[in-house]
């Protein structure tokens, strides 16, 4: 996070809040579970547009807020900004619980869900970019 300005940080915080803000409050919207939807709001083209200006610097303010943030707009938001250049990250992901079934080592029940491997996925970027 030391790497990204504070005049980033806060116009990040400033779209994020407008989406955030759109997402509690449109009714209309909120009837959707096809993230296409939401990603046609004006607050949500705003915040896309915001994080591919600040480039890698977005990656690492996404990764902060899907620790804290349970809505699925900002997994999205990961996927659309990073699929085209870790999408194979993405795939190893995939392909690595497939083939190891879903137990860890020590007899956990791994169970396999978007958020988890959007987790897996912050992670593996953040190890290899930064």
């Amino acid at each position: 996070m030391n790497s990204v300005s504070d005049k980033d940080r806060g116009l990040f915080a400033k779209f994020q809040n407008a989406l955030d803000y759109e997402l509690k409050n449109n009714k209309a919207l909120q009837i959707h579970s096809n993230p296409a939807y939401y990603k046609q709001t004006k607050e949500y083209q705003a915040f896309i547009g915001h994080c591919k200006n600040l480039g890698d610097n977005a990656l690492i303010l996404l990764f902060n807020i899907i620790s804290s943030n349970d809505h699925f707009i900002y997994r999205e938001a990961i996927n659309d900004l990073c699929y085209d250049r870790y999408g194979h990250i993405l795939q190893e992901i995939v392909d690595d619980y497939v083939n190891s079934g879903q137990y860890t080592s020590d007899g956990k029940f791994a169970g396999f869900s978007h958020e988890n491997t959007i987790m897996k996925f912050a992670k593996r970027i953040l190890h290899e970019k930064f």
